[in-house]
């Protein structure tokens, strides 16, 4: 069954999809509204628990038509604008508590922590629903 995930306008924190592999494709944005992917690069060796340097390594403006695949453990954030947009994103795995762990940086306080991704929220697309 698909599920639902928002982007929310504005900067957020960068993430890696943990062993999961996303490919997301933008099906509809509207004139004025474009998605921003920021692909970000780990700078220390991961030897410090809870910190986390890193280098923004690249911005992509995602428009109609545009196709990203996030690879295991690459980090990442999205960040929406104040549109209405569409994506569809395929993951090889749920999200949600007690599936897979990802990292969540802070790239302001260099620090990362391992969380759950956000809940997704079921949407049966059968006819008659």
């Amino acid at each position: 069954m698909p599920e639902t995930t928002s982007v929310s306008p504005g900067p957020r924190r960068s993430t890696d999809p943990g062993r999961r592999l996303n490919l997301a494709a933008v099906a509809a944005v509207t004139a004025t509204w474009k998605l921003a992917e920021r692909r970000v690069t780990l700078l220390d060796d991961g030897s410090r628990p809870g910190f986390a340097e890193l280098r923004l390594a690249s911005v992509t403006t995602g428009t109609r038509g545009k196709v990203d695949l996030v690879a295991p453990f690459a980090i990442h954030a999205e960040q929406g604008g104040p549109a209405r947009s569409v994506a569809i994103i395929l993951r090889s795995q749920r999200l949600g508590e007690g599936t897979v762990l990802q990292h969540a940086y802070d790239p302001a306080s260099r620090t990362v922590a391992e969380r759950y991704g956000p809940t997704q929220i079921p949407y049966d697309l059968s006819a008659g629903a």
